[in-house]
Parts: structure tokens; sequence; C-alpha cells
């Protein structure tokens, strides 16, 4: 799956537009400043605004996978073949993810969020007889219904310091019953693997605890959040849970200009249960043991403000350590654009 055309459109446009324009930055003070959020960073479950603000932003990303790898190893299609027994073995993966989100400020305290997103993806494989053919699936993904509320507030000399807790409900709106035909299924539509599937199929509950501390120059801050399914699905299991921590560093080089950098710890675990229409030894996909592990990210972001009122901005992320349960494929990179509304 390439980038199209509307990647580059977005990176142009990708902006953050404020209703009350007649206010500059400049001219306001530290604690308005922490309030407004200037340097926010790319994580909404920590977005706070004021009361009433209603906020509509479009996300854009782009995720790419690519090679095998087992724990901390890279291995090759050949080394896969030689200590497996699978018959077809996965080479790559894109991921493009268009995500709208609204929300709403219903006082200073606490912001309500609705998150809808499409995916389409994309997985390339190889067989043990060297051939080669890739799956794919589109729709729409699981909704999220989500909070952000601000515990305090702190003003000191070194800026302010605001906790926060974040609190998520995942409703199993995704298809998990996504087929597509392969060159072992004689044209038939078959059940594809876990990591292709649209949704959970389950309820989810994902809650967080973090802080944002601003100065007059910058934002710094961190967001620890643990997510699990409620139940299992129809399909007979239960995704596999995960804890997240973000950390983010946002500091203005200009009153317009500012650059950040951000680091991503995940720890996944098992799926529970099976699907029984997958065959575990076919492909290392269909088989729960290779789901899950442990991943270290770095990211780097830029954003731009024009006239006060809009802002241009990316972030890129890269792998930097990757231990992985079983047999799987290893992260190669994500971007991300974005498109924010606010009245």
């Amino acid at each position: 799956m390439k980038l199209k055309w509307f990647f580059f459109i977005a990176l142009a446009i990708s902006s953050h537009y404020s209703s009350a324009a007649e206010r500059t930055y400049l001219d306001l003070s530290l604690e308005q400043l922490a309030d407004y959020d200037i340097y926010s960073p790319p994580v909404l479950q920590s977005h706070i605004h004021w009361a009433g603000e209603l906020m509509v932003a479009y996300h854009y990303s782009q995720k790419r996978m690519d090679g095998m790898g087992s724990a901390e190893s890279t291995l090759s299609t050949r080394d896969v073949f030689n200590e497996y027994s699978y018959m077809v073995t996965p080479t790559a993966m894109d991921m493009d993810m268009h995500m709208l989100h609204f929300m709403y400020a219903v006082s200073d305290q606490t912001t309500y969020m609705l998150r809808m997103h499409h995916m389409a993806m994309e997985m390339d494989h190889e067989t043990r007889m060297g051939g080669e053919f890739t799956t794919q699936s589109e729709g729409l993904g699981d909704v999220a219904i989500s909070m952000n509320h601000q515990v305090n507030q702190w003003a000191g000399d070194e800026g302010n310091l605001r906790p926060f807790v974040h609190a998520s409900l995942l409703l199993p709106t995704g298809n998990i019953d996504v087929k597509d035909t392969t060159p072992m299924s004689g044209g038939s539509q078959i059940q594809l693997p876990y990591g292709m599937q649209l949704g959970s199929g389950s309820y989810q509950a994902r809650l967080g605890l973090g802080f944002n501390k601003l100065t007059d120059k910058a934002s710094l801050g961190a967001l620890l959040m643990a997510k699990g399914a409620l139940d299992k699905n129809d399909a007979g299991y239960r995704v596999a849970p995960e804890v997240k921590l973000d950390a983010w560093y946002q500091r203005g080089l200009s009153s317009n200009f500012s650059a950040g950098l951000s680091g991503i710890l995940t720890w996944r675990g098992d799926i529970a249960g099976r699907d029984s229409r997958l065959n575990p030894n076919l492909v290392p996909t269909a088989d729960t043991d290779n789901y899950g592990g442990q991943w270290a990210e770095l990211g780097a972001s830029v954003s731009y403000l024009i006239d006060g009122t809009y802002r241009v901005g990316m972030t890129a992320s890269l792998p930097v350590w990757q231990d992985l349960n079983g047999l799987q494929l290893r992260k190669k990179s994500a971007i991300e654009l974005m498109l924010e509304l606010t009245l």
C-alpha cells in the first residue's frame, strides 16, 4: 500500500483553527497559556479544552512493518522456513488509518471525545514454494468514547503542572469476519488472521493517568494507559491487553514554530482463546502464540502557527527496540498528520 497524493496535501494543510481569532498568544498569561496549551502534545488523550469548546480533528497515519523477527532477533524468509514448519510467512504489512475525533469540553477541567476511524491494511506473503501473494482488509474500526479530566493545577516559578486522568470505552463496531482469497483457498474467501481484522469484537476499557507541565516556552508530559477487553468476542477469543507509556517534550523555537521529541513504551500481552476458523499451522499470523511483546519507539514532531490561528504539523516515529512473542513482523516506521478545527 503506497502513500497517496492526499498524504502530501494533508501535510500542507494540517492545521489548528480557533474561533477566538482575536486572542494573540503573546498576550496570554502563563495560566492562560496552560489552559490553551499552545505546544500541545501529539496525544489527544491528554487534551483538555476550555468550557464550551468543540474541536473536530482529522488525523491520518501510516504504519509500516517489514521483515520477520522473534524476540529481539531479525529473521529472513529462509530462516522462517528452515526453523519453523509454517507453509506461508508474511513479509511486510502497511496500514493506513483515517481518524475523526469530536471533542467537547463541558468545563475547564473535563473534555469528552468521540473517535471513529477507517482502516486499510495490506499484508504481503511468501509461500514455502516461493510464491507471493497479498491479502487486504478495509473498513471502519472500533468506536471510542473517552473522557479527559484535569485533576488539579499547580502554578510555580517553573511553570504550571496539571495532572489528569483518561477513561475510554471502546465499542465493538469493527468487523472481525473479514475474508479474502489466497492461493490455498481455491478462489474461495477465507477468514483472515487476527491482525488483519478491523475490530476486536469485544467491549474494551482503557484507563490512563498523566500530567502536563507548561512553561512560557515549552510543554512536557507523560501518560500511562492500560487497555483490556471486557469479554470474549463471538469468534471465541479475547484480544490482547496492552499497557503503554507516552512521554513528550515540545518546545517553542519562535512565536510561530515549535518542535518536539516523544517516546513510547508498549507492552502487549497474549490473545486469549482462538478463532476456530483459522489454521494455526499454516501461517504465523493465525497462531495466537505469535502475538504480543514489548516495543520502544522514539518520535519527532514539528508545528507551525500561522497568524496565531492555524497550526501545521507532523509527527514521525521509529522503533528503537523490539522484543516479540513468538514469530512476528517487525515494526519499521509510523507517520501521523492532523487537521483540527476548534469552535
